[in-house]
């Protein structure tokens, strides 16, 4: 949680448990993805890629995701901000709650 120094919530970040597979981690990642494009409709942003040398299919998909040779990254604006779902290098989906409204507020 992202708060400034007078006690406003900016931001909450959630993180899933590390997945041991692909097969895991993806059906994981999709799950998520859907149930948040249900609640706000689609997302703005969709990244869904492996650098070569990897690709999905080639059983390596673990390793890239650790290397960082993968973007998977959706994004959706709602009402005062902003929803990021990833997978991240730690084999985790992070979610990430972003509040433009209390991020605008200015420290006094």
């Amino acid at each position: 949680m992202d708060v400034n120094s007078i006690g406003i919530v900016k931001q909450i970040v959630l993180a899933k448990s590390e997945k041991k597979t692909w097969t895991e981690l993806k059906a994981d990642y999709q799950g998520l993805k859907e149930k948040i494009t249900q609640e706000y409709g689609e997302p703005v942003m969709n990244l869904h890629s492996f650098a070569s040398p990897y690709y999905e299919g080639d059983g390596k998909e673990m390793i890239a995701v650790r290397l960082e040779k993968t973007a998977f990254l959706s994004s959706w604006l709602i009402e005062n901000g902003s929803i990021v779902l990833t997978i991240d290098y730690t084999r985790r989906i992070f979610i990430c709650f972003l509040d433009s409204a209390n991020n605008d507020i200015d420290e006094k």
